[in-house]
């Protein structure tokens, strides 16, 4: 009998696989380039003002009435598909090439395979809404610092911030594992992909009605407009949604982790 894997080594050897993925390292990048673009635009509209203490100050929070006004909105529709990316690569290694059949050729259980792969998507998934908070606190501090009009050190915005990421971040995994599913599912580009894009589309029309309250997709266009910061950061049915999908898609996304199309 062959000695099985442990399953730190599983998961050590997905996190390994999957770093050295280019295109999983360009997504979980991406962010800061979205954010560098609308700097150098947010810049631009206001380079009358640079460096300039005597010009006049724009009054209102401008983390609300500037920054995110700019930032949220673009990624409230680009998060969503990039996030299904990010799941169908994570299934793309093993359909590559068929090492789908090798991997299940290992002495390891199905489900130290499944664990290694879904911890390791919530490890990613965790790394991009990271890198998209920082992004966003750093961007309007350096704002703030070229044009001083903009007062951003004069309102907290780490308390805010970091209770909006959060709540990004579980829908983020409860749409992560959806896409993890369909994958699994379909086991081609096409299928998530266009549920990506729709569903996110889709979102838009259905963020203040009740049903999007139980979108996943629609946490982030409901986090991206411009509400009291008290909605903002405050749980509700809406996130209760959003973690009783992603467990049932878990559940969903094991029964068709297989290394046969179809089988069970």
């Amino acid at each position: 009998m062959k000695p099985s894997i442990s399953t730190l080594n599983m998961l050590k050897a997905e996190i390994y696989k999957t770093l050295h993925n280019r295109r999983i390292v360009a997504l979980l990048c991406s962010p800061l380039i979205i954010y560098l673009l609308i700097f150098f635009y947010a810049v631009y509209k206001s380079r009358i003002g640079f460096f300039d203490e005597t010009s006049l100050t724009y009054d209102g929070n401008p983390w609300l009435t500037l920054w995110s006004r700019y930032t949220l909105p673009i990624l409230s529709l680009v998060t969503p598909p990039a996030i299904i990316t990010l799941s169908y690569l994570i299934c793309d290694m093993e359909y590559l090439n068929d090492n789908i059949r090798m991997l299940f050729a290992l002495p390891v259980p199905k489900w130290k395979l499944y664990l290694s792969k879904a911890f390791t998507l919530v490890l990613l998934i965790t790394a991009l809404m990271i890198t998209m908070w920082v992004g966003f606190v750093m961007g309007g501090y350096m704002l703030g610092y070229l044009i001083p009009a903009y007062k951003f050190t004069e309102y907290t915005i780490w308390e805010v911030s970091t209770q909006v990421m959060l709540r990004s971040l579980l829908a983020s995994l409860s749409v992560s594992v959806f896409g993890l599913a369909i994958s699994l599912f379909s086991r081609n580009f096409t299928l998530p992909i266009l549920l990506g894009f729709f569903l996110t589309a889709f979102a838009v029309f259905v963020t203040n009605e009740q049903l999007g309250e139980f979108l996943p997709f629609a946490t982030f266009t409901y986090l991206a407009s411009l509400r009291p910061i008290e909605e903002l950061t405050t749980y509700g049915l809406r996130d209760t949604i959003n973690l009783l999908f992603g467990i049932i898609m878990v559940l969903i996304g094991y029964h068709y982790f297989t290394p046969e199309r179809g089988s069970k």
